[in-house]
């Protein structure tokens, strides 16, 4: 038995299903596209903000390492004033001779 080709409706029938299916496919193309870029902003977002935390970080610790630096210069004048206490009160006499 020969095959009996399509007719002409049954031909523009397929066509428009073939057209239907791209359509379709364009669309979820476009729409996987977009959330590709959505992505890709999100993540553009949370590098720049982890670059920012990264940098705030270390100007956190140059503060740290300034404040150490201002400790230790305070901690040396508190041992001074400390010595030269010590040496006043020992100049100073305890108990005055001659008191009536």
């Amino acid at each position: 038995s020969p095959e009996k080709s399509p007719s002409v409706p049954q031909l523009l029938e397929h066509i428009a299903k073939l057209e239907q299916s791209y359509v379709g496919s364009t669309q979820c193309m476009g729409s996987l596209l977009g959330q590709l870029h959505a992505r890709e902003k999100a993540q553009a977002r949370a590098v720049q903000e982890r670059v920012q935390w990264e940098a705030s970080c270390k100007r956190q610790l140059i503060e740290c390492a300034e404040l150490e630096g201002r400790m230790e210069i305070l901690w040396r004048h508190c041992a001074k004033l400390a010595r030269c206490a010590r040496a006043a009160a020992l100049r100073i006499p305890t108990t005055t001779a001659g008191r009536s």
